[in-house]
């Protein structure tokens, strides 16, 4: 994620300097798009050129992915918080492969959980 708080004016300049740079060559380009095909791999090239310039002259901050956080127990949010993330995960999961592994992670890190886990007997 970009961190523009923490950015400099010069730091702003370097960065439209470096996407000028990167886009010029592509310009001429832009003009003699006829079809969708030209049209992405221009498109990619100024998405390239954009993202090229802004790793080197706008600093990033890292976010934590779900795994971190969950890893990490000095969080503020409540452990509920974790246990109904893991149940949204279940729901949109549903249909996976390893559905029936990742509902007995869950029961695993879960055991006081409502989740029903029997299956329906037909005696």
């Amino acid at each position: 994620m970009l961190s523009l708080e923490n950015t400099t004016k010069e730091t702003l300049k370097n960065y439209t300097n470096q996407t000028t740079h990167n886009i010029l060559p592509i310009a001429p380009q832009i003009t003699s798009i006829t079809n969708q095909n030209q049209l992405n791999l221009v498109w990619n090239k100024i998405n390239k050129a954009l993202i090229k310039a802004a790793t080197k002259h706008i600093p990033f901050k890292n976010i934590k992915t779900i795994s971190e956080i969950n890893n990490n127990p000095s969080s503020k949010l409540p452990p509920l918080f974790y246990q109904y993330k893991q149940i949204q995960y279940l729901k949109n999961h549903f249909n996976s492969i390893n559905y029936y592994l990742l509902l007995q992670k869950y029961l695993s890190d879960y055991p006081n959980n409502s989740l029903h886990t029997t299956t329906p007997s037909f005696d």
